[in-house]
């Protein structure tokens, strides 16, 4: 896991000073979000975010296990269709 920076949903006053700071250009505008996988956790974007609009959070590029029903159960599905 790494740290990433994301934009709260509804805080953002859309000034877009946000994207002037990011080194690495991971900010894009209309609507304002933070790309995961260019963000590299440095956290400028919070600091110089003036409506407090930006956290940070753990990020996993692992993907979720896929989800798994008991082989009983797929076979009722299959059968009721």
């Amino acid at each position: 896991m790494s740290i990433k920076c994301r934009i709260i949903e509804g805080e953002c006053s859309n000034c877009g000073a946000c994207v002037g700071i990011c080194p690495l250009e991971a900010i894009s505008e209309a609507p304002y979000y933070i790309d995961p996988l260019i963000c590299d956790g440095c956290l400028e974007c919070i600091d110089g975010c003036g409506s407090s609009a930006i956290e940070s959070y753990e990020y996993s590029s692992t993907p979720s296990p896929p989800f798994l029903i008991p082989f009983s159960l797929a076979l009722k599905m299959y059968e009721d269709k």
